[in-house]
Protein backbone atom coordinates (compact mmCIF):
# COMPACT_ATOMS: atom_id res chain seq x y z
CA UNK A 1 0.00 0.00 0.00
CA UNK A 2 2.86 2.42 0.71
CA UNK A 3 4.17 1.80 -2.75
CA UNK A 4 0.90 2.97 -4.31
CA UNK A 5 0.96 6.15 -2.22
CA UNK A 6 4.55 6.91 -3.25
CA UNK A 7 3.78 6.28 -6.92
CA UNK A 8 0.78 8.62 -6.76
CA UNK A 9 2.78 11.36 -5.06
CA UNK A 10 5.60 11.08 -7.61
CA UNK A 11 3.29 11.00 -10.62
CA UNK A 12 1.35 14.05 -9.42
CA UNK A 13 4.61 16.04 -9.15
CA UNK A 14 5.83 14.82 -12.53
CA UNK A 15 4.46 17.76 -14.56
CA UNK A 16 5.91 20.27 -12.08
CA UNK A 17 9.34 18.64 -12.20
CA UNK A 18 9.20 18.55 -16.00
CA UNK A 19 8.25 22.24 -16.10
CA UNK A 20 11.14 23.23 -13.79
CA UNK A 21 13.69 21.22 -15.78
CA UNK A 22 12.30 22.55 -19.06
CA UNK A 23 12.62 26.12 -17.76
CA UNK A 24 16.23 25.45 -16.78
CA UNK A 25 17.00 24.13 -20.25
CA UNK A 26 15.24 27.13 -21.80
CA UNK A 27 17.49 29.47 -19.78
CA UNK A 28 20.56 27.69 -21.16
CA UNK A 29 19.34 27.95 -24.76
CA UNK A 30 18.21 31.58 -24.51
CA UNK A 31 21.43 32.52 -22.68
CA UNK A 32 23.60 31.15 -25.48
CA UNK A 33 21.37 32.69 -28.16
CA UNK A 34 21.49 36.14 -26.55
CA UNK A 35 25.26 36.02 -26.29
CA UNK A 36 25.56 35.09 -29.97
CA UNK A 37 23.18 37.87 -31.01
CA UNK A 38 24.91 40.49 -28.89
CA UNK A 39 28.50 39.85 -29.99
CA UNK A 40 28.92 43.26 -31.62
CA UNK A 41 27.50 45.09 -28.59
CA UNK A 42 29.79 43.14 -26.25
CA UNK A 43 32.82 43.93 -28.40
CA UNK A 44 32.00 47.62 -28.19
CA UNK A 45 31.01 47.71 -24.49
CA UNK A 46 33.89 45.61 -23.20
CA UNK A 47 36.49 46.96 -25.66
CA UNK A 48 37.45 43.48 -26.84
CA UNK A 49 37.51 41.45 -30.04
CA UNK A 50 34.95 39.21 -31.68
CA UNK A 51 37.31 36.27 -31.16
CA UNK A 52 37.40 36.81 -27.39
CA UNK A 53 33.59 36.93 -27.19
CA UNK A 54 33.37 33.76 -29.28
CA UNK A 55 35.92 32.17 -26.94
CA UNK A 56 33.69 33.04 -23.97
CA UNK A 57 30.68 31.48 -25.72
CA UNK A 58 32.61 28.33 -26.58
CA UNK A 59 34.02 28.07 -23.05
CA UNK A 60 30.48 28.31 -21.64
CA UNK A 61 29.24 25.51 -23.89
CA UNK A 62 32.24 23.30 -23.11
CA UNK A 63 31.97 23.91 -19.36
CA UNK A 64 28.25 23.12 -19.37
CA UNK A 65 28.77 19.94 -21.41
CA UNK A 66 31.76 18.83 -19.32
CA UNK A 67 29.96 19.08 -16.00
CA UNK A 68 26.56 17.78 -17.08
CA UNK A 69 27.44 14.18 -16.19
CA UNK A 70 29.14 15.30 -12.99
CA UNK A 71 25.98 17.16 -12.02
CA UNK A 72 23.94 14.02 -12.61
CA UNK A 73 26.25 12.01 -10.37
CA UNK A 74 26.10 14.68 -7.67
CA UNK A 75 22.32 14.48 -7.96
CA UNK A 76 22.56 10.77 -7.19
CA UNK A 77 24.83 11.41 -4.20
CA UNK A 78 23.29 14.56 -2.66
CA UNK A 79 19.77 14.31 -4.02
CA UNK A 80 18.43 15.97 -7.13
CA UNK A 81 16.63 18.80 -5.34
CA UNK A 82 19.69 19.82 -3.32
CA UNK A 83 21.97 19.58 -6.35
CA UNK A 84 19.57 21.66 -8.45
CA UNK A 85 19.40 24.35 -5.76
CA UNK A 86 23.20 24.50 -5.48
CA UNK A 87 23.37 24.79 -9.27
CA UNK A 88 20.90 27.68 -9.19
CA UNK A 89 22.98 29.49 -6.58
CA UNK A 90 26.21 29.04 -8.57
CA UNK A 91 24.39 30.16 -11.73
CA UNK A 92 23.02 33.23 -9.92
CA UNK A 93 26.48 34.21 -8.69
CA UNK A 94 27.82 33.84 -12.23
CA UNK A 95 24.97 35.95 -13.59
CA UNK A 96 25.68 38.69 -11.06
CA UNK A 97 29.38 38.77 -11.93
CA UNK A 98 28.56 38.84 -15.64
CA UNK A 99 26.02 41.65 -15.20
CA UNK A 100 28.61 43.97 -13.67
CA UNK A 101 31.59 42.74 -15.73
CA UNK A 102 33.90 45.57 -16.76
CA UNK A 103 36.09 43.34 -18.97
CA UNK A 104 35.86 40.15 -21.00
CA UNK A 105 37.85 38.38 -18.27
CA UNK A 106 34.99 38.84 -15.82
CA UNK A 107 32.55 37.62 -18.47
CA UNK A 108 34.63 34.47 -18.87
CA UNK A 109 34.72 33.88 -15.12
CA UNK A 110 31.07 34.72 -14.46
CA UNK A 111 29.32 33.56 -17.60
CA UNK A 112 31.59 30.95 -19.10
CA UNK A 113 32.78 29.19 -15.97
CA UNK A 114 30.33 29.83 -13.11
CA UNK A 115 27.16 29.82 -15.18
CA UNK A 116 28.45 26.81 -17.08
CA UNK A 117 29.06 24.99 -13.79
CA UNK A 118 25.66 26.02 -12.41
Amino acid sequence: MNRDVDDTRTSSRGPVILAVLSAAMFVYVIDTTLMNVSISALVEDLDTTVGMVQTAITLYTLTMASFMLTGGKLGDIWGSKRTFRIGLIVYGIGTTITAVAPTIGFVMIGWSILEGLG
